[in-house]
């Protein structure tokens, strides 16, 4: 009776009500303490409200796992990073070569899951904080550390969608990311469709046969955007 009850949770979990619950503890009244295994001394056929109580306790414990689970949703752009893709721009602090303080300004393409298909624009800068690029010896910065795993930036970039892309709006992305590898950046704000919308994006450059990068943009949101058509 109890998985009859809760399979529509592990189904549709995003379905989940209010009704449904009371529908769940309307079922398991009727089926009785017997069925339920609490050993509450009351009639058969009846549930006390400390019994109710507690399924209902039980039931919210099992919801709330598969409510996280259904409330995450994902949507995944590039940013196009190729010599064609767009501006990208330098501002070199420190002339040959690169430094703290530096800026890169970029406003790309932004491309649908096919790496393909125009659907907007990906535009902001990076300042670069820790670039561990080799051999700062014979510089003003002998000390800087000789690490080409550990280049970092602060970035902050808008997503811009178009009417193409099926969404109207723009998602805004602030963070610290490095040159190799995913970075995971907070969403810190959205407009149109993403308003009000939470989550993260992880970013993963990758080179293209044609030279220069495709910047892979998986967005994961807490809910649902509108007109939203991801996984």
């Amino acid at each position: 009776m109890t998985g009859q009850c809760l399979q529509p949770f592990r189904t549709h979990a995003t379905c989940i009500s209010v009704h449904y619950i009371q529908t769940c503890l309307s079922t398991l009244s009727r089926q009785g303490e017997s069925d339920i295994q609490l050993h509450i001394n009351h009639a058969p056929g009846e549930i006390s409200m400390k019994t109710r109580l507690l399924i209902a306790t039980a039931i919210l414990f099992l919801l709330n796992p598969l409510l996280l689970q259904a409330s995450e949703f994902r949507l995944i752009t590039y940013a196009d990073g190729r010599p064609d893709g767009g501006i990208r721009q330098h501002a070199d602090k420190s002339e040959g070569f690169d430094s703290p303080g530096d800026i890169f300004v970029f406003d790309q393409k932004l491309l649908a899951e096919d790496a393909d298909t125009v659907i907007g624009r990906n535009a902001g800068y990076c300042i670069r904080t820790d670039p561990g690029t080799p051999d700062y010896s014979g510089t003003d910065h002998p000390d800087l550390p000789d690490n080409p795993d550990n280049n970092y930036g602060q970035c902050t970039w808008s997503l811009v969608f178009t009417a193409v892309s099926g969404y109207q709006g723009t998602l805004v992305v602030s963070g610290r990311e490095s040159d190799k590898g995913t970075s995971v950046l907070p969403l810190v704000g959205g407009t149109g469709d993403f308003h009000n919308i939470h989550g993260v994006l992880h970013t993963t450059p990758i080179p293209h046969k044609d030279g220069g990068v495709l910047y892979r943009q998986e967005l994961v949101f807490s809910r649902s955007p509108a007109n939203f058509t991801g996984k």
